[in-house]
């Protein structure tokens, strides 16, 4: 059934699988990240990477590619770009620098960006330490 609807991390799947295709040709470094380009109608490059890209309707023996809408949702959070006629799209910085991290990286700017979780964590910590003062060995 074709639903047109994006699930959660697909985006963040597709923008892994874009770095680690371009660092393959490429290598490491963002000087050329306008040279590896992703054309909207090559959803079927992606099908056996990230098989949840394409929607199948039985009944009328449709296909349909998540692909550009996937790729609109990432231009959205300013990790892609594309070309003046909507045709290309290519990792920017941001979103180069957001798929070269590994998960523990992502939590440690999530953390650094929220400081609000400071507080519980320093009282969790504090709650450790007096809980060490009085455990007899």
């Amino acid at each position: 059934m074709i639903t047109k609807k994006i699930t959660k991390g697909m985006e963040v799947k597709l923008l892994q699988i874009m770095f680690n295709r371009y660092i393959k040709e490429h290598g490491y470094g963002t000087r050329n990240l306008k040279k590896y380009s992703v054309i909207i109608t090559g959803g079927e490059a992606f099908v056996d990477d990230m098989p949840e890209i394409v929607e199948y309707n039985a009944r009328t023996d449709t296909k349909r590619y998540l692909l550009l809408d996937i790729l609109k949702e990432l231009m959205g959070r300013g990790f892609i770009e594309c070309s003046e006629d909507n045709t290309h799209y290519w990792l920017t910085k941001q979103g180069y620098d957001y798929a070269s991290k590994t998960w523990l990286q992502r939590f440690m700017t999530y953390l650094n960006n929220n400081s609000g979780w400071a507080i519980p964590i320093a009282l969790l910590s504090l709650m450790a330490s007096i809980t060490a003062l009085f455990v007899n060995k």
